[in-house]
């Protein structure tokens, strides 16, 4: 289910579209095509625990219409529809453009040369695009996706490596050696345009944590790690937070560092946040803010929040 509550849930309290989780469920679906990601192919269990109580858990099914896999008219399996991610089956625009025009205009996807193989069917990277990916239907969850769903979603994706991405391919026993192939180079590929598209949409610092015993927070640079760019300097403004009320209050030191550390403001303060900004000739986007939250009362400094200017 991508919108709303199950009514019978009591421990279902947030609607389902503004789910992390599902919204960045998009991210996945195109890495894979997995196009038939719709509401219908999901299943609840009710899981009951030793204590006579239990819980309900969301399960997600149906992975047949993935890949290069599909079915024809007659729902036998075949080839992937070249539609499949590309446009939803009932999309009134390119249909009322090709009316119009009187069939001159062809829609782009359906001049993408595919290379079909039996045992993959039709899967490919050069056209597609992560941003633009569509399933087979609407799903609310999906449209309002934020650039920060798609940045977590991509920082998961980015963690597959070319190994494991060939590795995983290879357990499918494939008879054609070249199929197999074509189907991890894909893989990597589509991998590679979604880490590239959504690293660059934000400022893709991750990954922090408190260091030299205290003194520092330090972190890392998702872009550099993929090699989109190179990072020339990180500029923070350190800001006491009043926690009860939110308030925000600048401190008088801003720091700059060209590694992937800040040393913590001196003083007794129990919260702070570093408001850090990338520098980098190429990326744009990576002067976005990245507010990271540090309590420091009870002696060890612990982050304890993270937001990032979309």
């Amino acid at each position: 289910k991508h919108w709303g509550t199950r009514s019978d849930d009591p421990n279902d309290a947030f609607p389902h579209e503004h789910r992390r989780d599902l919204r960045g469920y998009r991210v996945f679906c195109a890495w894979l095509n997995h196009d038939d990601s719709r509401s219908v192919n999901s299943q609840d269990t009710f899981v009951r625990g030793g204590d006579g109580k239990g819980y309900v858990k969301h399960h997600l099914i149906d992975f047949s219409s993935t890949l290069g896999a599909g079915s024809d008219v007659e729902r036998r399996i075949a080839p992937q529809n070249p539609r499949a991610g590309n446009e939803y089956i009932l999309e009134l625009k390119p249909i009322l453009k090709t009316a119009f025009s009187l069939g001159l205009w062809e829609r782009p996807w359906r001049r993408v040369p595919y290379r079909v193989f039996t045992e993959v069917g039709r899967f490919e990277a050069e056209f597609f695009e992560p941003h633009a990916w569509k399933p087979e239907y609407p799903n609310p969850a999906f449209e309002r996706m934020r650039p920060a769903d798609a940045f977590w979603a991509a920082r998961i994706v980015s963690r597959v490596s070319d190994e494991a991405v060939r590795a995983l391919v290879h357990t499918g026993e494939f008879d054609d050696v070249e199929a197999e192939r074509h189907l991890a180079d894909t893989l990597i590929r589509r991998r590679d345009k979604i880490v590239a598209y959504y690293f660059r949409r934000m400022n893709p610092l991750a990954e922090f944590r408190i260091a030299d015993g205290g003194a520092a927070l330090a972190f890392e640079n998702l872009g550099e790690r993929a090699r989109l760019a190179r990072a020339e300097a990180y500029e923070c403004e350190w800001h006491v937070l009043e926690n009860r009320t939110g308030r925000l209050d600048p401190l008088p030191a801003k720091g700059e560092s060209t590694e992937e550390r800040l040393a913590l403001p001196p003083g007794g303060h129990s919260y702070v946040m570093a408001r850090i900004r990338t520098r980098a000739a190429t990326e744009a986007a990576w002067r976005k803010a990245v507010d990271v939250y540090v309590r420091k009362e009870g002696g060890v400094p612990t982050v304890v929040g993270i937001e990032r200017e979309e």
